[in-house]
């Protein structure tokens, strides 16, 4: 724990700790006094705990009385000197409806409005009142500890003794109940000055903590290409978020911007810490949409789920950007653009059909022949191209996607892995000029709406086919530098399964492989229909527009 802590949330840590077998940090800060959080409390880092207790020292105090907490766990901790000035400053607060609460790392004391506290007074007795007696069952560990202390008759001295008797009967505590105060306390200690358990109070310990807090300098240790020190980064970025309080909105999306195109600036660098990278995009687009630039937004957070590799969020980092608060924003903010959207596409006929219009559906599914969703995938095709007539190219394995000599590609290259095959797959068919349209589906992406056209959804987003629909040499020329891009390079190796060795031309930048991206989030409805979809266009407004969606320069 950090600053301005109650005893309540130290029991609420506790019960999670009973129930679960595993410590759990909280961290907090003067927001439960009324301050307004400047850092995300659970993302605060060892380098901006400085500005936090500074903050703290300075206004703190105004809000807060010293003492202690005046019930039977303040009796309990206390050192016997400071027993009289608790009850001293008790009376102080009496009348005052305020809790006492003292820091131990400090040993400073302050009386608190249960208003501010996180757990309230109320629902800590009730909890008191419960039988937590069979708790222990969830947890061996507890169990057993319980156990040891039963045997060694401890409890009974400690309930003979006459100055503790008062403390018995007040909170109604048996001897299975009093492991809970020996218990609340280690784990109190332990949260509030950030040390173990077993260095608070030495015994057995419980299962390892699987949700403690990873420092910077281990979860991305290694410099960038380019010479970007996470650790510093992580400063900055914390710095640029704080700004929206301390200066202005427009100048902390300007802050978050310019840290945003260092980090990204070489496009595999990036991955050497995608904690990183994701609270980066995460935290501009939040600012966006404090601006009402839903749209953008939106399409930040679509980049920065990019970075996000197949283990998912880390629960346990420092960066701000913890996996239920990006998931839930992401789902919230598509809802919201969606209603937009639904204001300004055409609305048109499931069925639409445009005459003359050529559509091909792309899909890979190298899984065994058998495996469920493979042959749910062709099943699902099929009946697609039997409703609506489009062609459907479903490859089963690498050796039927030839190689394209003429854009040197080759699946077989030992260079690209599986994630590049569409890319070859994809170009082949443009290649055939048979095709305005060339549609991208992975293979456990599913038409889930089959009345719905392909053509239908094209007409609503582009509202002019004429410009939009044709296979140019754009499309051929950006699925080109895909194929070439420096993902291949460096942490992004690593994270897409690529040999470290591959190498590609230097004058290939980040850009180029995102371009697609642009594509990708621009038809929506597409991604409303089948997950996981990317259509291959050539739109005429061309790379203008697709670097400014990219580096931000727009913004």
């Amino acid at each position: 724990m950090r600053l301005c802590t109650s005893i309540f949330e130290a029991l609420s840590l506790f019960m999670v700790r009973i129930l679960t077998g595993r410590r759990h940090q909280i961290r907090s800060h003067c927001a439960h006094i009324g301050h307004p959080t400047v850092y995300d409390g659970k993302y605060s880092t060892r380098h901006t705990t400085q500005g936090d207790a500074k903050w703290c020292e300075q206004n703190c105090e105004r809000f807060m009385s010293d003492g202690f907490v005046a019930n039977s766990f303040a009796k309990l901790f206390l050192p016997p000197l400071l027993k009289r000035r608790a009850r001293e400053k008790q009376a102080l607060c009496r009348g005052t409806n305020r809790l006492i609460v003292r820091l131990i790392d400090s040993g400073d004391q302050y009386a608190v409005k249960p208003d501010n506290l996180r757990t309230t007074k109320e629902e800590a007795e009730k909890l008191m009142e419960s039988d937590l007696e069979d708790v222990s069952i969830y947890n061996p560990a507890l169990q057993s500890e319980a156990q040891k202390l039963r045997e060694s008759g401890k409890l009974d001295d400690l309930q003979s003794d006459p100055e503790l008797q008062p403390i018995f009967e007040e909170s109604y505590l048996a001897m299975g109940r009093l492991l809970l105060a020996f218990w609340l306390a280690a784990d109190f200690a332990a949260a509030e000055m950030q040390v173990s358990h077993a260095e608070v109070m030495p015994g057995p310990e419980l299962p390892p903590c699987d949700n403690s807090e990873i420092e910077v300098e281990e979860e991305c240790p290694n410099a960038t290409s380019q010479g970007l020190v996470w650790t510093a980064f992580s400063r900055e970025l914390f710095d640029a978020r704080a700004q929206l309080f301390g200066i202005s909105l427009q100048q902390a999306v300007l802050r978050v911007h310019e840290l945003l195109s260092r980090a990204t600036r070489k496009f595999s660098d990036a991955f050497s810490c995608t904690g990183a990278v994701v609270s980066t995009y995460f935290t501009l687009a939040r600012l966006l949409v404090m601006q009402g630039r839903l749209r953008r937004a939106l399409s930040f957070l679509h980049l920065g789920f990019i970075f996000v590799r197949d283990r998912g969020f880390s629960e346990c980092s420092t960066w701000p950007a913890a996996g239920w608060d990006v998931m839930l924003a992401g789902r919230s903010l598509t809802e919201r653009v969606r209603l937009l959207d639904d204001e300004s596409v055409m609305k048109l006929d499931p069925g639409y059909r445009l005459q003359g219009l050529r559509v091909a559906v792309v899909t890979i599914c190298a899984y065994a022949a058998d495996a469920p969703v493979r042959v749910l995938c062709d099943q699902n095709r099929q009946i697609y191209k039997a409703l609506h007539g489009y062609d459907v190219h479903f490859f089963t394995d690498a050796a039927q996607i030839a190689p394209n000599e003429a854009a040197r590609m080759n699946v077989k290259d030992g260079v690209h892995k599986p994630f590049f095959w569409k890319v070859n797959a994809v170009k082949n068919i443009l290649d055939t000029g048979k095709y305005d349209w060339v549609l991208w589906m992975d293979c456990d992406a599913f038409f889930m709406d089959p009345g719905r056209t392909i053509d239908s959804v094209i007409a609503m987003y582009s509202g002019n086919l004429t410009s939009a629909t044709k296979n140019t040499a754009w499309s051929h020329d950006f699925l080109q530098r895909w194929w070439e891009s420096d993902i291949l390079e460096g942490a992004a190796a690593r994270d897409f399964g690529l040999r470290a060795s591959a190498k590609t031309p230097p004058s290939l930048g980040p850009k180029n492989f995102l371009e697609l991206l642009r594509s990708c989030i621009r038809s929506r409805r597409l991604e409303n229909m089948c997950s996981q979809v990317c259509i291959a266009e050539a739109p005429q407004q061309g790379r203008e527009s697709l670097q400014i969606y990219w580096d931000g320069t727009g913004v």
